[in-house]
């Protein structure tokens, strides 16, 4: 037969749960005592970044609902801001791909 502590024997359990509790009287029966009432802790200042406090609207919740948490951009024109035209940034410039090579060649023969 495998070894059990004796506190998990029936005898055991009974005699812990044999002495009787009574119900506590209702809060407005209680005795008043002349103790400080415990104050709740203060709350500071949490460290980070403060959350957003901007409410998204329904386009944008159905949106994070189907991509996850990506927002799509609806209504924002990329531009350029070297040249100002639309439909492009300065990364992705032609123009300033081909102005960057002649610029690099002049340099060189100067």
């Amino acid at each position: 037969m495998l070894y059990i502590d004796d506190c998990y024997s029936v005898e055991t359990y009974l005699k812990c749960y044999d002495p009787c509790i009574l119900p506590v009287n209702g809060k407005n029966e209680w005795e008043d005592v002349d103790v400080l009432v415990p104050l709740p802790p203060n709350y500071g200042r949490a460290p980070g970044r403060p959350k957003k406090q901007r409410r998204k609207s329904v386009d944008e919740i159905q949106q994070t609902k189907e991509q996850g948490k990506k927002v799509m951009r609806f209504g924002q024109i990329c531009k350029c801001s070297l040249y100002g035209e639309q439909g492009h940034n300065t990364r992705t410039c032609k123009f300033r791909q081909k102005t960057g090579v002649a610029a690099s060649q002049m340099s060189e023969q100067g």
